[in-house]
C-alpha cells in the first residue's frame, strides 16, 4: 500500500509519503520480492528502507533498485516500508509497488499504485496607469499587478521588478 500521500500538490513541492510492503497470509513468505516504479524524470527523489536500504532512482526508467537484498522471510502480517520523496512536476506523478513470495498463492492484491497530481499556477506581470509619454523631470504613477492567473494556488511565487536606472524620486508600496 502507499500511505501518506497528497492526491494532489503545488508544481515543484516536496511530495513525501511511504510505500508498504505487508504479507497479509498467516504464513511466513518465503523469499519475499519487492519492486517499486516511480514515474521517469522525477527530480529530487530520495527513498530509504530500514530493511532494503537507500533506494537509488534511475530518471529514465523510473525504477527504483535497493542497496540491500530482500530478506529470506517475511514474518506473517510483516511489513517492509520505504520512505519515498520527489519534486512534484507539472503532470500526475504515478508509483507501483510489486511484492510477492515464492509461497505466495494470491498475486491478485500484490500491486499498489499511487497517482499525485501537479497543481499548476499561471503567475502574471502587468502594468496598468502608465502613461506612453510623460515631459522629462515629471512625476509619472502607475500600477504593477503580480497576480495568478492559474486556477491553483502558487507555491512560495516571487516577484522582481527591474527599472531603468538614474531614475531619481522613485516611491514603491
Amino acid at each position: 500500500t502507499f500511505a501518506s500521500f497528497p492526491v494532489s500538490a503545488p508544481v515543484n513541492s516536496v511530495v513525501s509519503g511511504t510505500v508498504n510492503f505487508v504479507n497479509v497470509s498467516p504464513n511466513v513468505g518465503v523469499n519475499p520480492t519487492f519492486s517499486l516504479q516511480l514515474a521517469p524524470g522525477l527530480t529530487g527523489v530520495t527513498i530509504n528502507s530500514a530493511v532494503l536500504g537507500a533506494g537509488t532512482y534511475n530518471p529514465a526508467t523510473g525504477t527504483v533498485s535497493f542497496a540491500n537484498p530482500a530478506p529470506a522471510t517475511l514474518a506473517a502480517a510483516g511489513t517492509v516500508s520505504a520512505s519515498i520523496s520527489f519534486t512534484q512536476s507539472s503532470t500526475a506523478v504515478t508509483g507501483t509497488g510489486t511484492t510477492g513470495a515464492l509461497n505466495d498463492t494470491n498475486t491478485t492484491n500484490n500491486t499498489a499504485t499511487v497517482s499525485v497530481a501537479g497543481l499548476a499556477a499561471d503567475m502574471q506581470a502587468g502594468f496598468t496607469g502608465f502613461p506612453a509619454n510623460a515631459p522629462v523631470g515629471s512625476t509619472v504613477n502607475g500600477t504593477v499587478n503580480f497576480v495568478n492567473i492559474g486556477a491553483n494556488t502558487a507555491s512560495t511565487p516571487t516577484f522582481s521588478l527591474q527599472l531603468a536606472p538614474g531614475l531619481t524620486g522613485v516611491t514603491i508600496n
